[in-house]
């Protein structure tokens, strides 16, 4: 028949394979195809058509504007990086060797231009690196180049399996969690060992809730269950010694900031480290609300009810007597701004040691010639969304010594408690209805 034959056996092998692949992914994860088909088949259809609709504004917007401005990205640089590596013409000293320090966030891309770098001669290419420490993949980095660079230079793996940081039992839980992960993707051959002697005090334990119930539960039931059980233990070791260190380890700071709503409710003093906007930060929320109090001031407006927002956010650090705001504005005139509300909060009693990075970029600021109620404002607007790194004493007010701290486990590489609790590490399936924490 005009144009048309018969498949060789290559093309069905490459089928067949395929296929293959198919029906293992269906066995791996056939329960979260139904849970989303059964999503679409309900109202959850609607939101995922403005997910989908809120995204393509989004790249419409970077296609329309991104070239606009001057600058690059991260992503930029490694595309313009790659762009010079693939032109023959480029000419680039080969070095000697190659060494990739935590190959394990490391993206496809990266991992093509270093074997550029090489010559694409794997003879000078050394790597060190973890998979069950990869904690970038929201900027490219993928655990399958670690595994792919374990193929390209197979002969010389070296495995370091002695732990010199960790009890038995936390090694063993660590394997153990590892092996699991990675089952259904690659298998793990990095099983470590402890060189420190046994410990008599249990080192991991795993929290069990039975729930109630045969229905299955969503995402966000299980976190507040969850949540609410972690502050039980909390309570729980704070009166077996109050002295000990507590840590509760979360993937995001969305995370932290539910958890630290629930604490707050309870009225337990902890410690977060934490990511935040500017806008969340109530220093940055005050100093707002006095430069839109000085302004209306000037403009000889109303601005009673600026004087009762600006008591609100003294209210959310715990601080509820007079404001004595014209403190503030006669040194306001004497001094540059960040002099004048430092001043003004020492007077007021307030503390700022946990609050630096807000006053850090205020002193920065400070130093400009514009000095303007209205030029503050517009630079507050400016920095309003930018993201700092906090460590505050909550609630403000309770003492900075706190032995429970919440922070992510990224941010917890390398410190010591004697109490860690890992959230959000839990199973729900509908052959068991039980939820998992893990307290170390």
């Amino acid at each position: 028949n005009k144009g048309l034959r018969s498949p060789s056996s290559e093309d069905l092998e490459y089928v067949s394979a395929h296929f293959k692949q198919l029906r293992q992914l269906i066995s791996n994860y056939g329960d979260v195809v139904d849970e989303w088909q059964d999503c679409l088949n309900s109202k959850g259809a609607d939101h995922w058509m403005q997910a989908i609709n809120i995204a393509k504004n989004f790249m419409t917007y970077l296609h329309k504007n991104y070239g606009q401005y001057a600058g690059f990205c991260f992503s930029d640089l490694s595309y313009y990086a790659n762009e010079v590596l693939k032109n023959p013409q480029a000419k680039l000293g080969v070095p000697n060797y190659v060494v990739v320090d935590e190959l394990q966030d490391t993206s496809m891309l990266q991992l093509k231009q270093i074997f550029a770098l090489t010559g694409n001669n794997p003879e000078y290419l050394y790597g060190v690196g973890d998979v069950k420490q990869a904690i970038y993949g929201f900027r490219g980095g993928e655990s399958e180049v670690f595994f792919e660079f374990q193929k390209i230079v197979h002969e010389k793996k070296i495995d370091l399996f002695d732990n010199y940081r960790s009890v038995k039992e936390i090694v063993d839980f660590n394997n153990k969690l590892f092996s699991k992960l990675f089952s259904k993707t690659q298998s793990l051959d990095q099983v470590a060992k402890s060189t420190i002697p046994h410990s008599n005090a249990p080192a991991i334990k795993v929290i069990q809730w039975e729930l109630p119930n045969e229905e299955k539960l969503s995402d966000w039931q299980q976190e507040i269950l969850e949540f609410y059980g972690l502050i039980d233990q909390i309570k729980n070791l704070v009166l077996e010694d109050s002295l000990s260190s507590i840590a509760v380890l979360f993937r995001t700071n969305d995370q932290i900031k539910k958890f630290a709503s629930l604490m707050y409710q309870e009225n337990i003093s902890f410690r977060v480290q934490w990511k935040i906007s500017y806008g969340e930060d109530p220093l940055y929320l005050i100093f707002r609300m006095l430069m839109y109090l000085g302004h209306a001031k000037e403009l000889g407006k109303e601005y009673t009810s600026l004087e009762k927002i600006l008591k609100f956010h003294f209210s959310s650090i715990n601080y509820d007597k007079e404001l004595d705001t014209e403190f503030f504005f006669n040194d306001w005139i004497l001094f540059d701004a960040y002099t004048a509300f430092y001043r003004y909060l020492m007077h007021l009693g307030v503390s700022i040691a946990y609050q630096a990075p807000f006053m850090d970029m205020l002193i920065v600021r400070s130093e400009q010639e514009d000095s303007s109620f209205e030029s503050y404002l517009l630079w507050l607007d400016e920095i309003v969304n930018n993201e700092c790194l906090v460590d505050w004493s909550l609630p403000f007010g309770s003492a900075v010594n706190s032995q429970i701290v919440l922070q992510t486990i990224h941010a917890s590489k390398g410190l010591q408690y004697d109490h860690v609790l890992l959230c959000r590490i839990s199973t729900n399936t509908n052959i068991s209805q039980r939820m998992n924490t893990i307290l170390g």
